[in-house]
């Protein structure tokens, strides 16, 4: 690891494995989004567990170590894929949370069983 006051072209400390695991808790998240939608609309959830191995690729391709002319390539493709993401969500979100969230609104649960507890609590506290 280096240290602050050093300087040097070598491996930036564990800059690296940081982004990695960035990446990679940003794909699990979106994985575990993609299972929630699923129980409401299979085609959404689908899309959005194939964006989870999107973002998973491109966070393995973004964590690489190369030279400079090759870093240029990596970047563009993950800007093609942070836009492409950000624009499925863009289409699904409208068509996907709306109905769930009025649906919830209208209909409320009056005798909630225990695996609707967490949920309520968390739309109470949120």
């Amino acid at each position: 690891m280096s240290r602050a006051g050093q300087g040097g072209a070598g491996d930036p400390g564990l800059a690296r494995a940081r982004t990695r695991l960035a990446w990679t808790r940003t794909a699990l998240s979106f994985a575990a989004i993609g299972g929630l939608i699923l129980r409401h609309d299979l085609a959404a959830g689908f899309v959005v567990l194939g964006l989870s191995a999107l973002v998973w690729g491109v966070g393995r391709l973004a964590g690489v170590p190369g030279r400079a002319g090759d870093r240029r390539g990596r970047l563009l493709v993950i800007a093609l894929a942070v836009t492409v993401v950000a624009a499925v969500a863009l289409r699904l979100v409208p068509n996907c949370s709306a109905p769930m969230v009025i649906k919830m609104a209208q209909n409320p649960v009056l005798n909630p069983s225990r695996a609707q507890m967490p949920y309520i609590l968390a739309s109470v506290l949120l």
